[in-house]
């Protein structure tokens, strides 16, 4: 009698380790999602991030906090000029089509690779940024059209010495998503980061 349950505990035990073996196999040559990978660096997650229909930024401070990770991939990593394309194309899809207007995609393009090696021959990068937060966010509307203002400070840093880069986001509900029409230097102010 000892022996039957012994081999019942015998077969049962190789069963599972059947199973656990075939669930291994089969999830190793399952291709990963997007959301499962891991990347090597932040460029290469921003390019993959999907930011059309329901993945759209929802809030005018999450398009803002968006554009800036954009910008320190910019001017912090070593891109190709694949990358620095892609990332551009990803940044235009932030603007409103009245900013997007005022340059064809490849001016803007061109324009922001010369700029981004500017920053690299400097020695300059973006080391840090901060948004203010949500509830601090100036709202106003304007003939029917609401827009809030953001303000950012950008921590520049050139070679050991830190500068402070005051920025605000002026962006515009644009049907069901926020855009960004413009951005200019702000003067400095006190800004309570989330």
């Amino acid at each position: 009698m000892k022996e039957k349950k012994y081999i019942v505990i015998a077969l049962i035990s190789s069963a599972i380790l059947i199973g656990l073996l075939v669930y291994y196999v089969y999830r190793m040559k399952t291709p990963a999602n997007v959301e499962d990978h891991t990347f090597n660096n932040p460029a290469e997650e921003l390019i993959a991030k999907d930011i059309e229909g329901k993945n759209y930024p929802a809030t005018p401070r999450e398009v803002v906090k968006l554009y800036t990770e954009l910008v320190r991939v910019f001017y912090n990593e070593d891109l190709t000029e694949a990358q620095i394309e892609a990332l551009g194309r990803k940044a235009r899809m932030l603007f409103d089509e009245e900013l997007k207007a005022g340059q064809t995609e490849e001016e803007y393009l061109e324009a922001l690779k010369l700029d981004i090696k500017a920053y690299n021959d400097a020695n300059r990068t973006v080391n840090e940024c901060i948004i203010q937060r949500a509830q601090d966010n100036v709202k106003v509307t304007v003939e029917g059209k609401d827009y809030y203002i953001i303000k950012t400070v950008f921590y520049l840093k050139e070679s050991k010495k830190i500068s402070t880069s005051y920025m605000d986001f002026k962006v515009r509900k644009n049907g069901n998503n926020w855009k960004i029409l413009s951005w200019g230097m702000a003067e400095s102010s006190t800004i309570k980061g989330e």
